[in-house]
């Protein structure tokens, strides 16, 4: 009875018990240092011109085409997400609501942070909102958990360093379909500096073993952006628009077309050495372009710099299909049985053919 008395005094006191550690404050020690923080960021590179378009070829696409995952160490299951996920985009048949998180902190939207003593806000100029709570609360019950296109974020402040993990924050095509295409119970672990004045640090971690083989780390830098000292939210972006797409490219029309659903015919499991005999550099005819080939696990993956490298799948040990792109590569060998080249059908409809770089 004696004991227990203790143990409620104790609780009622706010002492501590014995073995019970002091919880650390996640809440700045100095808010007045991190006013470094306040004003416009964006992904450095990421600044587009005045369209608000990038080209293809720039610095900036590819950067923000790395946020995407195509590099990404996805497992089986995770590369037929990543594929349908690069069909959507490619048919220029789904609408953009906003970035949602992981992407919002990589794009061409300038970014702002909010610094108070128990959250940060982090805002995009397409009104994605993130609310990192930093006065030490956990993350939700299971049960009072969904997954949204923001996640769910509770951030740590040590010194000038904000750490924040989210969970809770899978891909939401309906809500940006050009994004990386994880799973509901996928984690991230971010970390964020101010290293200088005008430059903010942070490292992204991405642990999702249904869809990755391993982590998934992305480095970002922010700069402000030239000429932007204030954040402007559009209204409704959505309103009469009746853009379509030709197959080619986008367009206007009275009705909206359908996707047409993908039927891709049955994959044939090569071994690697199979695949192996493939890899490398091949001269795409009358292009001066060259299309490099790879194996990753048991999937030959081909693409042209400063074009994405995307998955190819096997019809029998020569022939090969990107379900992505409907494109066609078909190998050739000598009487030695030496691949010398390719042939096959481009992205563009049209055929395509190639010499390897290491044959005659």
């Amino acid at each position: 009875m004696r004991g227990r008395i203790m143990v409620l005094a104790a609780l009622a006191t706010g002492a501590l018990l014995p073995g019970q550690a002091i919880a650390e404050s996640c809440e700045p020690a100095d808010l007045a240092s991190l006013r470094g923080w306040g004003g416009v960021w964006i992904a450095e590179g990421m600044q587009a011109p005045i369209s608000g378009r990038l080209a293809t070829d720039s610095a900036a696409n590819r950067q923000l085409i790395r946020m995407v995952g195509l590099d990404a160490p996805w497992n089986e299951a995770g590369i037929a997400r990543l594929e349908e996920m690069v069909r959507i985009t490619i048919a220029g048949l789904q609408k953009q609501a906003g970035w949602g998180f992981p992407m919002m902190m990589n794009t061409v939207a300038p970014l702002s942070f909010v610094v108070a003593p128990q959250e940060t806000f982090i805002i995009s100029q397409y009104r994605d909102i993130r609310h990192v709570y930093t006065d030490g609360r956990p993350q939700p019950a299971k049960e009072d958990r969904w997954p949204t296109p923001w996640g769910n974020s509770i951030g740590c402040w040590q010194g000038d360093t904000l750490t924040i993990k989210t969970i809770d924050a899978g891909y939401d095509p309906k809500f940006n379909y050009a994004a990386p295409p994880v799973s509901d119970d996928a984690k991230f672990v971010e970390t964020l500096r101010l290293v200088a004045p005008d430059r903010l640090e942070s490292t992204m971690t991405v642990i999702d073993p249904a869809l990755l083989t391993q982590p998934w780390t992305i480095h970002i830098s922010y700069v402000h952006p030239q000429g932007v000292d204030r954040l402007i939210h559009d209204g409704d972006m959505f309103e009469n628009d009746r853009s379509v797409t030709d197959g080619r490219s986008p367009t206007i029309a009275s009705v909206r077309e359908s996707e047409r659903a993908a039927t891709p015919r049955p994959e044939v499991r090569l071994s690697e050495a199979q695949i192996d005999r493939l890899v490398g550099d091949y001269f795409i005819d009358g292009s001066g372009i060259v299309m490099h080939v790879e194996r990753r696990g048991g999937l030959l993956w081909a693409g042209t710099d400063p074009q994405p490298t995307l998955p190819f799948h096997a019809q029998d040990p020569l022939n090969f299909e990107a379900r992505a792109i409907d494109m066609t590569l078909r190998f050739k060998t000598d009487a030695a049985g030496r691949v010398t080249g390719f042939e096959g059908r481009g992205p563009d409809g049209q055929p395509m053919t190639g010499k390897s770089a290491y044959r005659p």
